[in-house]
Protein backbone atom coordinates (compact mmCIF):
# COMPACT_ATOMS: atom_id res chain seq x y z
CA UNK A 1 0.00 0.00 0.00
CA UNK A 2 1.58 3.15 -0.97
CA UNK A 3 2.14 5.95 1.70
CA UNK A 4 0.50 9.21 1.30
CA UNK A 5 2.64 11.99 -0.36
CA UNK A 6 3.87 14.85 1.67
CA UNK A 7 2.58 18.03 0.42
CA UNK A 8 5.33 20.66 0.35
CA UNK A 9 4.04 24.17 0.29
CA UNK A 10 6.22 26.86 -1.21
CA UNK A 11 7.15 29.74 1.08
CA UNK A 12 6.12 33.02 -0.48
CA UNK A 13 9.16 35.16 -1.42
CA UNK A 14 9.35 38.89 -0.62
CA UNK A 15 8.90 40.96 -3.63
CA UNK A 16 12.21 42.38 -4.83
CA UNK A 17 12.61 46.13 -4.60
CA UNK A 18 13.13 47.94 -7.73
CA UNK A 19 16.46 49.60 -8.44
CA UNK A 20 14.88 53.10 -8.20
CA UNK A 21 13.61 52.46 -4.69
CA UNK A 22 16.99 51.18 -3.53
CA UNK A 23 18.71 54.22 -4.98
CA UNK A 24 16.20 56.55 -3.30
CA UNK A 25 16.75 54.86 0.09
CA UNK A 26 20.52 55.09 -0.26
CA UNK A 27 20.29 58.76 -1.25
CA UNK A 28 18.05 59.44 1.77
CA UNK A 29 20.51 57.69 4.10
CA UNK A 30 23.50 59.56 2.74
CA UNK A 31 21.55 62.83 2.81
CA UNK A 32 20.71 62.30 6.49
CA UNK A 33 24.34 61.53 7.25
CA UNK A 34 25.43 64.60 5.31
CA UNK A 35 23.01 66.73 7.30
CA UNK A 36 24.37 65.36 10.57
CA UNK A 37 27.92 66.03 9.38
CA UNK A 38 26.94 69.55 8.28
CA UNK A 39 25.39 70.27 11.70
CA UNK A 40 28.52 69.05 13.44
CA UNK A 41 30.68 71.23 11.18
CA UNK A 42 28.46 74.27 11.82
CA UNK A 43 28.70 73.73 15.59
CA UNK A 44 32.47 73.35 15.33
CA UNK A 45 32.65 76.50 13.19
CA UNK A 46 30.62 78.42 15.76
CA UNK A 47 32.84 77.16 18.58
CA UNK A 48 35.99 78.07 16.67
CA UNK A 49 34.56 81.46 15.67
CA UNK A 50 33.49 82.21 19.22
CA UNK A 51 36.89 81.17 20.53
CA UNK A 52 38.66 83.31 17.95
CA UNK A 53 36.46 86.31 18.78
CA UNK A 54 37.04 85.82 22.51
CA UNK A 55 40.80 85.59 21.91
CA UNK A 56 40.66 88.84 19.91
CA UNK A 57 38.63 90.59 22.62
CA UNK A 58 40.86 89.19 25.35
CA UNK A 59 43.92 90.33 23.42
CA UNK A 60 42.49 93.82 23.07
CA UNK A 61 41.56 93.89 26.73
CA UNK A 62 45.06 92.84 27.71
CA UNK A 63 46.54 95.42 25.34
CA UNK A 64 44.34 98.15 26.83
CA UNK A 65 45.22 96.99 30.33
CA UNK A 66 48.89 97.10 29.42
CA UNK A 67 48.50 100.62 28.08
CA UNK A 68 46.70 101.62 31.28
CA UNK A 69 49.46 100.12 33.43
CA UNK A 70 52.11 101.84 31.30
CA UNK A 71 50.27 105.15 31.67
CA UNK A 72 50.08 104.64 35.45
CA UNK A 73 53.78 103.81 35.56
CA UNK A 74 54.59 106.94 33.51
CA UNK A 75 52.38 109.04 35.79
CA UNK A 76 54.03 107.53 38.86
CA UNK A 77 57.46 108.30 37.42
CA UNK A 78 56.50 111.92 36.76
CA UNK A 79 54.98 112.22 40.22
CA UNK A 80 58.10 110.71 41.81
CA UNK A 81 60.29 113.23 40.00
CA UNK A 82 58.00 116.09 41.06
CA UNK A 83 58.02 114.84 44.66
CA UNK A 84 61.80 114.54 44.62
CA UNK A 85 62.12 118.10 43.35
CA UNK A 86 59.55 119.38 45.80
CA UNK A 87 61.06 117.64 48.82
CA UNK A 88 64.50 118.83 47.76
CA UNK A 89 63.14 122.37 47.70
CA UNK A 90 61.34 121.90 51.02
CA UNK A 91 64.45 120.47 52.69
CA UNK A 92 66.49 123.39 51.41
CA UNK A 93 63.82 125.71 52.82
CA UNK A 94 64.04 123.95 56.19
CA UNK A 95 67.86 124.24 56.13
CA UNK A 96 67.61 127.95 55.38
CA UNK A 97 65.03 128.41 58.13
CA UNK A 98 67.20 126.50 60.63
CA UNK A 99 70.18 128.69 59.80
CA UNK A 100 68.02 131.81 60.19
CA UNK A 101 66.75 130.49 63.53
CA UNK A 102 70.31 129.81 64.70
CA UNK A 103 71.40 133.34 63.71
CA UNK A 104 68.33 134.80 65.40
CA UNK A 105 69.01 132.88 68.62
CA UNK A 106 72.65 133.99 68.64
CA UNK A 107 71.54 137.60 68.10
CA UNK A 108 69.05 137.37 70.99
CA UNK A 109 71.72 135.92 73.28
CA UNK A 110 74.03 138.80 72.47
CA UNK A 111 71.27 141.31 73.15
CA UNK A 112 70.36 139.60 76.41
CA UNK A 113 73.98 139.65 77.50
CA UNK A 114 74.24 143.35 76.67
CA UNK A 115 70.85 144.31 78.09
CA UNK A 116 70.77 146.76 80.96
CA UNK A 117 67.64 145.14 82.34
CA UNK A 118 65.26 148.06 81.75
CA UNK A 119 61.56 147.23 81.39
CA UNK A 120 61.13 148.25 77.74
CA UNK A 121 64.08 146.22 76.43
CA UNK A 122 63.09 143.23 78.55
CA UNK A 123 59.54 143.31 77.14
CA UNK A 124 60.87 143.56 73.59
CA UNK A 125 63.34 140.73 74.08
CA UNK A 126 60.65 138.56 75.70
CA UNK A 127 58.38 139.05 72.68
CA UNK A 128 61.20 138.27 70.23
CA UNK A 129 62.20 135.19 72.22
CA UNK A 130 58.59 133.93 72.26
CA UNK A 131 58.43 134.33 68.48
CA UNK A 132 61.76 132.54 68.08
CA UNK A 133 60.53 129.63 70.20
CA UNK A 134 57.37 129.32 68.09
CA UNK A 135 59.42 129.25 64.89
CA UNK A 136 61.74 126.66 66.37
CA UNK A 137 58.83 124.38 67.27
CA UNK A 138 57.42 124.83 63.78
CA UNK A 139 60.75 123.83 62.26
CA UNK A 140 60.88 120.73 64.46
CA UNK A 141 57.44 119.80 63.12
CA UNK A 142 58.53 120.43 59.54
CA UNK A 143 61.33 117.88 59.89
CA UNK A 144 59.15 115.29 61.64
CA UNK A 145 56.50 114.75 64.25
CA UNK A 146 53.42 115.79 62.26
CA UNK A 147 50.77 113.07 62.06
CA UNK A 148 49.23 113.80 58.67
CA UNK A 149 47.14 110.64 58.84
CA UNK A 150 45.50 111.87 62.05
CA UNK A 151 44.85 115.29 60.46
CA UNK A 152 43.14 113.59 57.53
CA UNK A 153 41.04 111.31 59.71
CA UNK A 154 39.97 114.23 61.89
CA UNK A 155 38.77 116.36 58.99
CA UNK A 156 38.25 114.46 55.73
CA UNK A 157 34.53 113.75 56.30
CA UNK A 158 33.85 117.49 56.49
CA UNK A 159 35.56 118.26 53.16
CA UNK A 160 33.32 118.14 50.08
CA UNK A 161 33.57 118.69 46.35
CA UNK A 162 31.46 121.65 45.22
CA UNK A 163 29.57 121.42 41.93
CA UNK A 164 28.16 124.64 40.49
CA UNK A 165 26.09 125.26 37.38
CA UNK A 166 25.70 128.95 36.56
CA UNK A 167 22.70 130.56 34.90
CA UNK A 168 24.65 130.87 31.63
CA UNK A 169 25.18 127.08 31.55
CA UNK A 170 28.86 127.10 32.56
CA UNK A 171 29.91 124.57 35.18
CA UNK A 172 32.62 124.72 37.83
CA UNK A 173 33.94 122.51 40.59
CA UNK A 174 35.93 123.31 43.70
CA UNK A 175 36.28 122.41 47.36
CA UNK A 176 34.38 123.43 50.49
CA UNK A 177 34.40 122.42 54.14
CA UNK A 178 31.81 122.43 56.92
CA UNK A 179 32.57 124.57 59.97
CA UNK A 180 29.59 123.41 62.02
CA UNK A 181 27.04 120.60 62.12
CA UNK A 182 24.33 122.89 60.72
CA UNK A 183 25.71 122.61 57.19
CA UNK A 184 27.56 125.94 57.06
CA UNK A 185 30.13 125.51 54.30
CA UNK A 186 33.12 127.76 53.56
CA UNK A 187 34.62 128.01 50.08
CA UNK A 188 35.89 130.71 47.69
CA UNK A 189 33.85 133.61 46.41
CA UNK A 190 34.96 132.96 42.83
CA UNK A 191 33.48 129.45 42.97
CA UNK A 192 30.04 130.83 43.78
CA UNK A 193 29.90 133.89 41.52
CA UNK A 194 32.71 133.34 39.02
CA UNK A 195 36.11 134.93 38.57
CA UNK A 196 34.62 138.27 37.47
CA UNK A 197 31.90 138.22 40.14
CA UNK A 198 29.01 138.43 37.65
CA UNK A 199 27.75 134.83 37.58
CA UNK A 200 24.72 133.49 39.40
CA UNK A 201 24.62 129.85 40.57
CA UNK A 202 21.53 128.15 39.11
CA UNK A 203 22.38 124.81 40.68
CA UNK A 204 24.67 124.42 43.68
CA UNK A 205 25.51 121.36 45.73
CA UNK A 206 28.20 119.17 47.26
CA UNK A 207 29.27 115.56 47.56
CA UNK A 208 30.98 114.76 50.84
CA UNK A 209 34.03 112.55 51.20
CA UNK A 210 33.27 108.84 50.92
CA UNK A 211 29.86 109.43 49.34
CA UNK A 212 28.12 109.58 45.96
CA UNK A 213 25.14 111.53 47.30
CA UNK A 214 24.65 115.00 45.81
CA UNK A 215 23.31 117.43 48.41
CA UNK A 216 21.69 120.61 47.16
CA UNK A 217 22.82 123.84 48.76
CA UNK A 218 21.79 127.48 48.97
CA UNK A 219 24.17 130.41 48.88
CA UNK A 220 24.36 132.60 51.99
CA UNK A 221 26.83 135.24 50.92
CA UNK A 222 30.25 136.24 49.63
CA UNK A 223 32.78 138.51 51.27
CA UNK A 224 33.15 141.92 49.60
CA UNK A 225 36.82 142.08 50.58
CA UNK A 226 38.42 138.63 50.27
CA UNK A 227 37.92 135.45 48.23
CA UNK A 228 35.60 133.76 50.74
CA UNK A 229 32.05 132.54 50.15
CA UNK A 230 29.55 130.77 52.40
CA UNK A 231 26.63 128.48 51.61
CA UNK A 232 24.50 125.99 53.51
CA UNK A 233 23.68 122.32 53.00
CA UNK A 234 20.66 120.79 54.69
CA UNK A 235 21.31 117.23 55.81
CA UNK A 236 19.22 115.12 58.13
CA UNK A 237 21.30 114.49 61.22
CA UNK A 238 23.65 117.38 60.47
CA UNK A 239 26.97 117.60 58.66
CA UNK A 240 30.42 116.50 59.78
CA UNK A 241 32.66 119.46 60.64
CA UNK A 242 36.34 120.28 60.69
CA UNK A 243 38.30 119.96 63.91
CA UNK A 244 38.62 123.70 64.42
CA UNK A 245 39.05 127.12 62.79
CA UNK A 246 41.86 129.47 63.81
CA UNK A 247 40.46 132.76 65.15
CA UNK A 248 43.67 134.80 65.19
CA UNK A 249 46.83 135.31 63.15
CA UNK A 250 49.05 134.12 66.01
CA UNK A 251 50.77 130.81 65.48
CA UNK A 252 51.16 131.06 61.69
CA UNK A 253 54.87 131.31 60.98
CA UNK A 254 57.17 130.84 58.03
CA UNK A 255 58.38 127.23 58.07
CA UNK A 256 55.22 125.78 59.64
CA UNK A 257 54.23 122.37 58.22
CA UNK A 258 50.71 122.27 56.79
CA UNK A 259 48.32 119.77 55.24
CA UNK A 260 45.74 120.50 52.54
CA UNK A 261 42.61 118.46 51.84
CA UNK A 262 40.78 119.15 48.60
CA UNK A 263 39.73 118.06 45.14
CA UNK A 264 42.38 119.20 42.65
CA UNK A 265 41.18 118.44 39.10
CA UNK A 266 37.80 117.34 40.49
CA UNK A 267 36.66 113.91 39.30
CA UNK A 268 39.43 113.76 36.70
CA UNK A 269 41.67 112.16 39.33
CA UNK A 270 41.15 108.44 40.09
CA UNK A 271 38.09 107.70 42.23
CA UNK A 272 36.36 104.53 43.36
CA UNK A 273 32.91 103.84 41.92
CA UNK A 274 29.63 102.70 43.39
CA UNK A 275 26.82 101.81 41.01
CA UNK A 276 28.58 103.67 38.22
CA UNK A 277 28.86 106.90 40.25
CA UNK A 278 32.23 108.20 41.50
CA UNK A 279 32.83 108.21 45.25
CA UNK A 280 34.23 111.57 46.34
CA UNK A 281 37.70 111.12 47.83
CA UNK A 282 39.77 114.21 48.70
CA UNK A 283 43.48 114.43 47.98
CA UNK A 284 45.89 115.13 50.84
CA UNK A 285 48.97 117.22 50.07
CA UNK A 286 51.55 118.51 52.50
CA UNK A 287 53.74 121.58 52.40
CA UNK A 288 55.28 124.45 54.30
CA UNK A 289 54.22 128.01 55.02
CA UNK A 290 56.68 130.08 53.03
CA UNK A 291 55.19 133.48 53.87
CA UNK A 292 52.61 134.65 56.42
CA UNK A 293 51.17 138.10 55.73
CA UNK A 294 48.20 139.89 57.27
CA UNK A 295 45.77 138.96 54.48
CA UNK A 296 47.61 136.16 52.66
CA UNK A 297 49.26 132.89 53.64
CA UNK A 298 51.71 131.64 51.02
CA UNK A 299 52.32 127.89 50.99
CA UNK A 300 54.84 125.75 49.12
CA UNK A 301 52.75 122.66 48.32
CA UNK A 302 50.53 121.75 45.37
CA UNK A 303 47.31 123.14 43.96
CA UNK A 304 45.33 122.80 40.73
CA UNK A 305 41.91 123.76 39.36
CA UNK A 306 39.44 122.26 41.81
CA UNK A 307 41.68 122.99 44.81
CA UNK A 308 40.04 126.37 45.31
CA UNK A 309 38.30 126.46 48.69
CA UNK A 310 40.48 123.73 50.21
CA UNK A 311 41.16 124.03 53.94
CA UNK A 312 44.81 124.38 54.99
CA UNK A 313 45.48 122.64 58.33
CA UNK A 314 48.17 123.16 60.94
CA UNK A 315 49.89 120.37 62.89
CA UNK A 316 46.95 120.21 65.32
CA UNK A 317 44.35 119.69 62.60
CA UNK A 318 42.89 123.21 62.79
CA UNK A 319 42.09 125.20 59.65
CA UNK A 320 44.51 128.12 59.43
CA UNK A 321 43.69 129.27 55.87
CA UNK A 322 41.42 128.79 52.84
CA UNK A 323 43.23 128.16 49.55
CA UNK A 324 42.14 130.44 46.70
CA UNK A 325 44.82 130.48 43.98
CA UNK A 326 48.47 130.29 43.10
CA UNK A 327 51.37 131.62 41.08
CA UNK A 328 50.77 130.43 37.51
CA UNK A 329 54.45 130.12 36.60
CA UNK A 330 55.11 127.84 39.59
CA UNK A 331 52.95 125.03 38.11
CA UNK A 332 50.83 124.87 41.23
CA UNK A 333 53.73 124.67 43.68
CA UNK A 334 53.31 128.17 45.16
CA UNK A 335 49.75 128.68 46.36
CA UNK A 336 47.91 131.44 48.21
CA UNK A 337 45.28 131.23 50.93
CA UNK A 338 43.05 133.55 52.94
CA UNK A 339 43.91 133.35 56.66
CA UNK A 340 41.22 131.49 58.58
CA UNK A 341 40.69 134.31 61.08
CA UNK A 342 39.50 136.54 58.21
CA UNK A 343 37.02 133.84 57.16
CA UNK A 344 35.92 133.55 60.82
CA UNK A 345 35.33 137.31 60.99
CA UNK A 346 33.15 137.12 57.87
CA UNK A 347 31.14 134.24 59.40
CA UNK A 348 30.60 136.38 62.50
CA UNK A 349 29.35 139.23 60.31
CA UNK A 350 26.70 136.82 58.98
CA UNK A 351 25.68 135.95 62.57
CA UNK A 352 26.81 132.38 62.05
CA UNK A 353 28.00 130.95 65.35
CA UNK A 354 31.16 128.87 65.44
CA UNK A 355 32.20 126.49 68.16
Amino acid sequence: MSSPREVVRATPMAPRQSTGVRIAAEVARQTAQLRRTTKVLIVLLLVVGTGFTWMQLDGRRRANELKTLQARADSLMIESRDLTTRFRTELQGVRDALKASLDETAHLRRELAASAGDASSMARLRTELDAAERRQRALAGAVGGVDYRAISHQNQDAVAIVLVEYSDGDRFSGTAFAVDSNGTMVTNKHILIGEDGTKTPRRLGVIFSGSTQFWRAEMIGVSPEVDVGVFRVSMKGGTPRVHGLARSREGIERGDPVAILGYPLGFDLPMENRGGDPIAEPTLTVGTVSKALTAVVQVDAYGAPGSSGSPVFDRNGNVIAVLYGGERESNGKIIFAVPAYIAADYLKSLNLLLR
